[in-house]
């Protein structure tokens, strides 16, 4: 895929800020506004991801606007903030050393709604095949073929595992919600 430096969607310019490196997907930026282009099969079902996080109530984006550039599908959502939480505790640490009430407080209410969110997705379902490919068991024995036995092993665990964890499944994780 070719470096664009900007795009520009219903009068809004976009400056293009990174090219994800294990996927095919530009990352624009324009104020508080992200675009996130690629491949139509690859956003496609990031888009149906974020709407099943949205549905949920989980805290990520809202999506703006979605369509087709030029053979290839983009969408646009609302920005959460400049900084992440660690670089927010960073700087309050070298600052104040220590993290400030405020600054804490707002990292609990998204701990508390990611919470709240993930407790909603709770099912007595287990779905092996799903549960292959969101561990993406199929990609590690693609770029570690000598590793293929013990790979598949350690799934065989994850397996038995998950089969006797008394607590339920949570739809919410990323190969469950893909399939709701």
């Amino acid at each position: 895929m070719s470096k664009i430096d900007r795009l520009t969607i219903n009068g809004t310019v976009f400056e293009h800020v990174k090219t994800r490196s294990y996927m095919p997907v530009s990352i624009f930026k324009s104020g508080e506004l992200f675009l996130r282009k690629g491949p139509k099969k690859v956003l496609e079902g990031e888009i149906a991801f974020h709407r099943n996080l949205l549905q949920y109530d989980f805290p990520v984006p809202k999506i703006l606007e979605e369509g087709g550039l030029n053979g290839e599908r983009y969408y646009i959502e609302t920005s959460l903030g400049e900084k992440l939480f660690g670089e927010i505790f960073t700087e309050d640490a070298k600052e104040h050393r220590e993290i400030s009430e405020s600054h804490f407080k707002k990292f609990l209410e998204v701990v508390k709604k990611f919470t709240k969110a993930q407790l909603a997705t709770q099912s007595d379902e287990r779905d092996e095949e799903s549960f292959y490919s969101g561990l993406n068991v199929q990609f590690a024995l693609e770029e570690l073929p000598e590793l293929e036995e013990r790979i598949l092993c350690a799934f065989e665990k994850g397996k038995e595992r998950k089969g006797k964890d008394e607590a339920p499944a949570l739809r919410s994780h990323a190969w469950r919600l893909q399939s709701l």
